[in-house]
């Protein structure tokens, strides 16, 4: 990757012309995968033409969950308490939109050894545990288990966003940060929402187990 330039040919490497598209997916369960192909769907990846949809890998899962909260102070409470049962014995990642207005929800509920993602990391660790940050942080990486809070049509769009871009841009730029927070998760995806889900979620009730928060 770095130094001096050589030759793939030099080495004995054959080096096929033409576009080559990697289709299979080694990260996310099946269950996973239909919901972010879904997702690549939908109007706001409409100008994404190299946007390749995986073929969907063997191991399967349970369905990513759409769980409804009273607030998000309560949305925040649950998340953290899954987060902490689950990384017990796996890799979690708790993955918001905006590190501003919604990590301090998270953070400030978390206890010290949960690692924050950061886009400057320069080590990184698989053993089991908590990690939170947004999904621009988690890009390029992989959990066993992800949660994604504050998933309601009210913060997603983001109002900001829609008020500077209008809501088509709005769309188009949070549905596919959202798409990088989903396809973060190997096993195991929780949504959370209170009120209405977010519109950049697909609408098929068969992609999700839709259920209530205690």
């Amino acid at each position: 990757m770095y130094g001096q330039r050589f030759s793939w040919r030099s080495v004995g490497l054959r080096v096929p012309r033409g576009v080559i598209e990697f289709v299979d997916n080694y990260r996310n369960s099946p269950e996973i995968a239909r919901l972010a192909i879904a997702m690549a769907a939908m109007d706001y990846f409409n100008d994404e033409p190299d946007l390749v949809e995986p073929v969907t890998p063997t191991a399967s899962g349970p369905k990513p969950a759409l769980v409804r909260c009273r607030d998000r102070a309560h949305q925040a409470d649950f998340v953290v308490e899954q987060a902490t049962r689950l990384a017990r014995a796996s890799t979690v990642a708790i993955l918001v939109r905006d590190r501003v207005h919604d990590g301090p929800l998270i953070r400030s509920r978390l206890s010290g050894s949960a690692i924050r993602l950061d886009k400057d990391m320069v080590s990184w660790s698989t053993v089991p545990g908590v990690r939170y940050g947004t999904y621009h942080a988690a890009k390029g990486l992989e959990f066993d288990h992800v949660l994604l809070p504050f998933c309601s049509a009210e913060r997603l769009p983001d109002p900001d966003v829609v008020d500077t871009f209008g809501t088509e841009e709005a769309l188009a730029r949070d549905g596919r940060i959202l798409y990088v927070g989903v396809t973060r998760a190997k096993d195991r995806l929780i949504i959370t929402h209170d009120g209405t889900p977010t519109p950049l979620l697909p609408p098929d009730g068969s992609l999700y187990t839709v259920a209530d928060a205690r």
